[in-house]
Formats: structure tokens, sequence, C-alpha cells
């Protein structure tokens, strides 16, 4: 166990992660834990289920129509003045919907405007995030920074959606959503007491330029396109289909996973893969026994384990792939590159939302999950085929 722990307690003995990792800890909670409250304030002024699909799409859209703009703007401004800029405005949509809450003014489209303004400052701290990563650690301790950001996400995809619901009934919606404003007031004040991220990055102007540098990495196309069809038809259809297809049982499949990403999280750094992107992209094929084993009907403590796996896997490759981007991509064009990546994931998901009933009307559940996981096979086996020189390799 010492052996697990110590990167760790390495990666922490540097300023700058601990300051990164509490922002993150705070302001991912708070994220989570709004998706819930979010949804139950819809229902509480009358919007109901439709409410919700547009109140929620309103922010994902807005954050992937912002993402490579975010990119540029993250190269050029000090990266740790982007991400500040973005919680205070994250702070400030989410304020202002608690008080239209509070003060039972609020309607559907304010809702979903607030979103739409939050998905935008999103859209500025994603590639800003990944590009500091690079920043706050010695390049000998990289890895196991970004496995303590993978465990944070892990984290507060299990325990901020029971907050938010927590906070909706102690104190109702609008409260709820007051505190999760106060998580990114937190957050920008740790970001802004680093000292990393407070220069521009001082190169090449232009989105063209990160699209440029994205382009011509085979290792980083080819990743993403691996990662966007996880994303479309494996992710998205699970994610429909899940609850539909186990009913009560589903939250202890969502608890399994996040079991899972924690483990994940810290036994990625343990081991030393001398070829990370080979771990990367089979690493991929950790998913699909989930959603096989859905399709299977199989009994729940196989379907459990699935889900265990599939959590274990979703850690080892944010940490993997994190470290990755950082190693091989010049730091002046990381946020514009990492824009990118984030994009083809986050697109992926909302439009595998609108092809996985599509696919149950053409195939069923259970032939749209399998499928599914045939697809991603292939992928993998063509990404690997086509895999260059690992640039990360030891």
């Amino acid at each position: 166990m010492a052996r697990l722990v110590l990167p760790f307690r390495r990666a922490l003995a540097e300023r700058d992660v601990r300051l990164l990792v509490a922002a993150r800890l705070i302001s991912q909670l708070g994220n989570q834990a709004a998706v819930t409250v979010t949804g139950l304030a819809v229902l509480d002024i009358g919007g109901g289920v439709a409410g919700i699909g547009v109140v929620l799409a309103a922010g994902a859209l807005a954050m992937a129509a912002f993402l490579l703009v975010g990119g540029v703007l993250a190269d050029h401004v000090p990266r740790r003045r982007a991400m500040v800029a973005a919680d205070l405005v994250r702070f400030a949509a989410q304020g202002l919907t608690a008080l239209l809450l509070l003060t039972g003014t609020a309607e559907v489209w304010h809702l979903a405007l607030a979103q739409s303004v939050a998905g935008v400052a999103a859209g500025v701290y994603l590639p800003a995030v990944t590009a500091i990563g690079a920043e706050v650690s010695s390049a000998q301790h990289r890895k196991e920074a970004n496995a303590l950001r993978g465990l944070v996400n892990a984290l507060s995809a299990v325990v901020g959606p029971a907050i938010g619901g927590l906070l909706v009934v102690a104190v109702g919606p609008g409260a709820a959503l007051a505190v999760d404003a106060v998580t990114f007031l937190a957050s920008a004040g740790l970001v802004a007491a680093m000292r990393s991220g407070s220069a521009a990055s001082g190169g090449r102007p232009g989105l063209l330029v990160g699209w440029s540098e994205f382009r011509s990495r085979r290792w980083l196309w080819s990743v993403t396109v691996l990662a966007g069809a996880c994303g479309l038809v494996v992710f998205a259809p699970i994610t429909v289909l899940g609850p539909v297809v186990l009913g009560a049982t589903w939250p202890a499949v969502l608890t399994a996973q996040g079991v899972g990403a924690f483990i994940g999280g810290v036994l990625v750094t343990w081991p030393r893969p001398r070829r990370p992107l080979v771990w990367v992209v089979f690493g991929a094929l950790l998913l699909l026994p989930l959603p096989l084993l859905v399709a299977a009907a199989a009994p729940l403590p196989l379907v459990l384990a699935g889900a265990f796996v599939w959590g274990v896997e979703q850690s080892a490759h944010w940490t993997l792939w994190q470290t990755a981007l950082q190693d091989g991509v010049p730091g002046d064009v990381l946020a514009r590159v990492s824009s990118f990546d984030w994009l083809v994931f986050t697109a992926a998901g909302p439009l595998g939302y609108l092809l996985a009933p599509l696919g149950v009307a053409a195939i069923g559940a259970a032939g749209t999950l399998v499928v599914g996981s045939v697809l991603v096979s292939i992928v993998v086996l063509l990404v690997r085929a086509g895999l260059p020189r690992d640039p990360c390799a030891r």
C-alpha cells in the first residue's frame, strides 16, 4: 500500500499540484451536484422532462461550440487568468440562477441561458486546465499529478450527485444552486493562488496552428478518433439504455463504476508501461464487458464486475492520455491541440444520445449495445495497426 501511496505524496509535495487538485475537487463536486440540482429545479418550476433536456443540452452545446475558441484564448493569455475568469463567470451564472429560483421568478429559458453562459466558460476552462497540468508538476511526477485529477473526477462522479440531491431536500433547489455557485468562487481563489500559468505561452497565434499541430500527430488524432467512437457507440448507448434495461439496479452499476474509477486512479500510478499509448488504445476494450453483459441479461454480480472494470479503464485512460498530451505536444500550442481532442469527445456524447433510440428501433437494445462494442473493437485494431512510434515510450 505504501508503494501505491508514495507517488501521490511526491506529487502533492509540489505546491501548485495541491492547489490545482483542491480547486478541481471543489469545482467538480459542484459540477456533478449541479446536474442533479438543475434537473430538480426545472421540475420545480414546471419545466418537465422536456425542460430538463433543453437546459442540460444548452450547457453541453455551448461548451462544445466554444472549446476551439477557448483553446486559442488559453494559448494566448495567461492560463491561470483564463481559468479564474471562467470560474468567476460560472459563479455569476449559477448565482443568478439561484437568485431567480429563490425569488420565484425563474423560467426554463432563464435556466437554459444561464447554463449556456456556464458552458461557454467551461469551453475556456477545459483546454486551459489540460495545458496548465503540464506546468504545475515536475516531469517525473506528471503522471501521478494527472492521476490525482482522475481520482477527483471519479470521486466527484460518485459523491457529487448525492450531495446535490441532499442539498435540494435540505434547502431547496435555489439555495442548493447558491452553494454550487460558491464552489466556483472557491476554485477561482485556489487557482489565483497558483504560481504556474502566470504568463502567456507566447506561441504562434491562430486556431489553424492548433489544427496543424493536431493533424500532424497521427498518434494524437487516431486516439482522439477512438475516444470519439467510444463516446458515440458505447458511452452514450449504455447511458441511455442502462437505466431502461436494468431499472432499479442501475444506481448500483454507477456505484461500481465509481469504485472502479477510484481504484484505477490509484493503480495507474504503480505500473510504468514502456509504451503508454498501446495501453491507452487496447484499454478501450475494457469498456466492452459492461455493454455486452447488459445485452446478454447477465446476472447482476457479473454486470457489477463489468462496471467496475469500466471504471478502472476510465481512470487509467484519463491519466495516461493527459500525460501523453502534456509530454508529446509543445506547451505553446497545448491548449489549442487539446481543444480539438475535447471537442471530438464532448460532441460524440450528445450525438450518441440521439442515435441510440434509432438503434433500438432498428435492432433492439441488446443489438445496439453489441453492435457498438463490435465497432469499437474494430476501431481499436485499426488504430493500433496504424499507431506510429509512441512519443511517450521509455
